[in-house]
């Protein structure tokens, strides 16, 4: 290290003998005409639980998606693929990376436009209004065009205040 600082993530020990997780900040800097190092050391233990149990998490909300048995999207405002399970990937014989962030009507109906402006019923444009939940019959097309018919069912996410 020859100038300004370098950080890192380490198990330190402390003299107790016990080790924890610490982020280390390591500043070069000069005191009376000698270059010296300053560590920082920081104990990160609750951060590190706090990353763990958000992981866990998002693995369970994962694993509860994935084990649906039905084609799965959450969709954002502006109609938008969030995420999809492996039922909805294996039903449009398609991966997640090729359908996030794209259209829902490209992803499902494999058309160019929004569903309601074809003056398809859309639940999820009457979600988005009314965030209630909705239901519509639709005949969808798959890559080659036959075909599909298909129950959409869409539901509004809601925060814990129910917003």
């Amino acid at each position: 290290m020859r100038e300004g600082s370098y950080s890192f993530e380490w198990t330190h020990r402390r003299i107790s003998g016990g080790e924890f997780p610490a982020d280390v900040l390591l500043t070069r800097m000069e005191q009376r005409g000698k270059m010296i190092l300053q560590a920082t050391v920081r104990d990160i233990t609750e951060r590190k639980r706090t990353e763990d149990a958000l992981r866990k998490s998002e693995e369970f909300n994962r694993n509860i998606l994935e084990s649906v048995g039905e084609g799965f999207l959450v969709i954002d405002r502006d109609y938008r693929v969030i995420t999809a399970n492996r039922a909805f990937c294996e039903q449009e014989n398609t991966s997640l990376s090729e359908i996030v962030g794209k259209p829902c009507y490209l992803c499902s109906h494999h058309i160019d436009k929004p569903c309601h402006e074809m003056g398809i019923k859309c639940p999820l444009e009457l979600t988005f209004e009314t965030a209630q939940p909705n239901t519509a019959l639709h005949i969808h097309r798959d890559k080659r065009g036959n075909p599909i018919h298909v129950e959409i069912r869409s539901f509004p996410l809601k925060d814990a205040s129910g917003l």
